[in-house]
């Protein structure tokens, strides 16, 4: 990182908004762009720009006493939540623990830990081409809903073979499928939508401040499981200790279907208006209308 950041430009929306040098912007933006043809984001920024000079100076605390602040805080702080109390930190600590708990026996444990790492980073890098195509939403409801199914299978595969001693050839299999399922259903969404959705539905005053605070209860939530589930297991509930993530995916799950707008494809001034309006799926259709409305 230190040797390549020399080479990479500042965000354009900071040279524009808070530095003030336009000419500076536009180079940054045709460098990420790969074109000259930056006009229509430069347009959007001088507008956004035009609105931040209407507006009072924010001020770190604006982030909780301001009510249009209220909703995009919500949304971010519960995506972080999320990505940690889906129980991805339980199953990456303890990957090598629980395929020895569903019957894995000399380094065959090991090797399957090795494969849920690979996996983590394929499926990671297959999502950045995902996401500007199938869109943020979609991927939080897709990958939510596949760490709901396969948390579940592999509680009950893990019940299966320890509490109801069933020794059936394929459960450890199961076990170790559900596991590496889980890994691609998180990293197509969970794991990287969130810390970026964030400067996504922030304008630039308040961005800095909520990313902060998105980050902080991320980590303090990572912090939280790695504390807590070895504790469930010294409480003696070991095969049931993923129970409480299914229930807490049930949760986030509606949380995401109920209260998480798409940002694909909007600018800022469309992504604002959403938290403007008490009916988003009105919104979305306004929005769609306009986009076939316009040449």
């Amino acid at each position: 990182m230190l040797c390549s950041l020399p080479w990479c430009p500042e965000s354009p929306r900071f040279l524009m908004l808070t530095a003030m040098d336009e000419n500076k912007a536009e180079k940054a933006l045709i460098w990420l762009r790969e074109t000259e043809d930056v006009g229509e984001d430069m347009d959007e920024m001088k507008r956004e720009a035009e609105t931040q000079t209407r507006m009072p100076e924010f001020a770190f605390m604006d982030l909780f006493r301001n009510k249009f602040f209220r909703e995009p805080l919500t949304i971010s702080v519960v995506l972080q939540l999320t990505q940690q109390f889906s129980g991805i930190n339980a199953v990456i600590y303890y990957s090598t623990e629980i395929f020895k708990t569903a019957g894995l026996s000399a380094h065959w444990p090991e090797y399957a830990t090795i494969a849920t790492g690979g996996v983590n980073v394929v499926m990671t890098l297959v999502s950045a081409f995902l996401m500007d195509r199938v869109g943020r939403r979609t991927l939080l409801l897709v990958g939510v809903g596949g760490l709901l199914i396969f948390s579940a299978i592999l509680a009950l595969s893990l019940i299966l073979i320890k509490e109801l001693n069933i020794t059936v050839v394929w459960l450890p299999y199961l076990a170790i499928v559900s596991v590496i399922c889980y890994i691609i259903a998180f990293a197509s969404g969970p794991g990287s939508i969130p810390w970026f959705m964030v400067a996504e539905i922030f304008s630039q005053g308040p961005r800095s401040a909520a990313v902060s605070v998105s980050t902080m209860v991320n980590w303090f939530s990572n912090f939280t499981v790695g504390l807590v589930f070895p504790l469930l297991n010294e409480l003696a509930i070991h095969q049931y200790s993923f129970l409480p993530f299914v229930a807490l995916l049930i949760i986030f799950l509606n949380f995401i279907y109920r209260r998480v707008p798409e940002t694909k494809g909007k600018t800022f001034e469309q992504i604002s208006l959403l938290f403007r309006r008490p009916d988003m799926m009105v919104y979305e259709s306004i929005i769609q209308q306009d986009s076939i409305n316009t040449p």
